[in-house]
């Protein structure tokens, strides 16, 4: 089955309202699956390719498995979205000031940039989404083209430890919501929507600064 990220965003809405069987192929859009979401009637969770040899025929022997199903499923995409944040953290690591903000690309995305963009995702979605504040008082860009833009002050260490200190804000913020929780900040969203558009974007970004950073080094031996 293949489909597009409101479809999964659907179908582990329906995970956790307690259907018997999820299977959702492609999370993110591309010529062929590239990962597999797989939940049994068990409450085994797993991502990745080497689900693929999930049995999922096994009898369930628990009497009530949705909880079991919420907590691993959280657990799990908490995981992923710092898994992201740390790559992107460090994709500044080891370069020149002066290469963190190569322009490599037609548009204004450079990598210090890209963590500047990241920091601004982390208080839209985990922060405004949930408390309605506006973007001065969150202390972030007012758009998302604004939040590519470089100041003269912005170095590699600023935009890291802004980067950290909203990430380390919104990691509080969540915990104190559950996963079925409806916010209102920014459109009516439950909290593992927001999660989920989180971890889209952070996946997103991390591949751009993994292109960028293999050019800026590969200029480097080109010198």
């Amino acid at each position: 089955m293949f489909c597009c990220l409101s479809d999964v965003v659907d179908d582990i809405g329906d995970l956790h309202r307690g259907s018997e069987r999820v299977h959702v192929q492609r999370l993110f859009e591309a010529p062929i699956p590239i990962y597999t979401l797989r939940v049994s009637a068990g409450g085994r969770f797993g991502y990745g390719r080497e689900m693929d040899s999930v049995d999922d025929t096994s009898p369930d022997t628990s009497a009530d498995t949705s909880a079991e199903w919420t907590s691993d499923l959280r657990v799990r995409i908490d995981e992923l979205i710092d898994t992201y944040r740390e790559s992107l953290q460090h994709c500044l690591d080891g370069l020149s000031e002066s290469e963190a903000r190569l322009a490599l690309v037609p548009s204004n995305t450079t990598l210090l940039g890209l963590l500047k963009h990241v920091t601004y995702v982390e208080g839209v979605w985990f922060d405004q989404a949930i408390t309605g504040r506006p973007t001065t008082d969150i202390g972030i860009a007012s758009s998302p083209a604004h939040s590519f833009r470089l100041l003269a002050s912005d170095t590699i260490t600023s935009v890291q430890q802004a980067h950290q200190q909203r990430c380390a804000k919104s990691r509080v913020t969540m915990a104190a919501l559950q996963f079925d929780d409806i916010v209102v900040g920014r459109g009516r969203h439950t909290i593992w929507a927001l999660q989920l558009q989180v971890l889209r974007e952070l996946a997103h970004h991390t591949g751009h600064a993994d292109i960028l950073r293999e050019q800026i080094l590969a200029a480097r031996n080109q010198i």
